[in-house]
């Protein structure tokens, strides 16, 4: 899978797994008819404008659409402007799928107070009816990280460092990775769906790496996905121990351990990769011990199976 190698300096937000860059999508924005219901499902109530009844409206022109941050396969995310303040804004695409938007929002609400993610801004999500190219649609605002891009592209971002240098700031972006990852999980959130993509790491006032953020939760609210970033027994695993797993990976291929082309690695096999980290000390402290855990469990459920 081909990743996202890095976003804008202007800007990063939130957006959905799979990525492109916003400059392969200048061409013109076409009108079309706004979607419609799946064949056999009701179509929910709507107001003169296609947008569903009782939900906030805020129109294109309002929200001053200044630049298209990203694409994905459920959305879209712009920079705008907001009661006088430069947000993001998430555009659900596609049918219209108001409990799928509002339990991402509400992740997206949890995460952001708990810092693992940019904030939500306002306490609803709203409709936008004239939305160029599909006409009505579902969206929601959020915090619009300056300066930031991708994991991925802050680590290409080290390469002219020396090979110590690069690994201990990589370690340190690995550290705040899992203590945000860490408080997550203690809100009884998942993300499901971690990859270099949904990683966001901001410019320190040093020129290297400064916060971490985690992003993306379209997809774990509903399914699972990213499979390079799995071993083989992850798809019966808890989803919090398959996010550890998944983060171990990101950071094994980060540091030149792991390559995401090898699918069929195990659970017994990546405590192996790990364990033999013996310069690579800090990151090998942080993970080893939940990965044995997890590896104990496996073992344990082979035995009773």
């Amino acid at each position: 899978m081909k990743l996202i190698k890095q976003f804008s300096v202007l800007g990063v937000s939130l957006i959905l797994a799979g990525l492109v860059p916003a400059s392969a999508m200048d061409s013109p924005p076409r009108v079309r008819q706004a979607p419609r219901p799946e064949p056999g499902r009701p179509e929910r109530p709507r107001s003169k404008t296609g947008c569903p009844e009782g939900i906030q409206q805020r129109t294109s022109a309002s929200l001053n659409f200044s630049a298209l941050l990203g694409k994905g396969s459920y959305g879209e995310v712009h920079r705008a402007s907001l009661g006088g303040e430069t947000v993001a804004v998430k555009v659900l695409t596609g049918e219209f799928d108001r409990p799928r938007l509002l339990a991402e929002f509400r992740t997206q609400q949890q995460a952001g107070e708990k810092g693992v993610a940019p904030r939500v801004i306002g306490d609803s999500y709203f409709c936008i009816p004239d939305y160029p190219e599909t006409g009505p649609v579902l969206a929601f605002s959020m915090e619009l990280v300056e300066n930031a891009q991708t994991l991925e592209g802050a680590v290409e971002g080290m390469n002219a460092l020396s090979t110590s240098e690069r690994n201990e700031r990589i370690q340190a972006l690995a550290r705040q990775t899992f203590g945000k990852l860490g408080d997550l999980h203690g809100v009884g959130i998942s993300h499901r769906d971690l990859a270099p993509s949904n990683i966001l790491v901001t410019a320190g006032l040093d020129g290297g790496p400064g916060a971490v953020y985690i992003i993306d939760y379209g997809l774990g609210t509903s399914s699972v996905g990213h499979a390079q970033y799995h071993v083989a027994e992850m798809l019966t695993a808890k989803y919090e121990d398959m996010d550890f797993v998944a983060l171990t990976l990101i950071y094994l291929e980060a540091l030149g351990q792991v390559e995401t082309s090898e699918r069929n690695l195990t659970i017994d096999d990546l405590v192996d990769v790990v364990d033999s980290l013996s310069d690579l000390n800090d990151f090998r402290s942080l993970v080893l011990g939940r990965l044995n855990d997890i590896k104990n469990f496996f073992k344990k459920k082979r035995k009773t199976s």
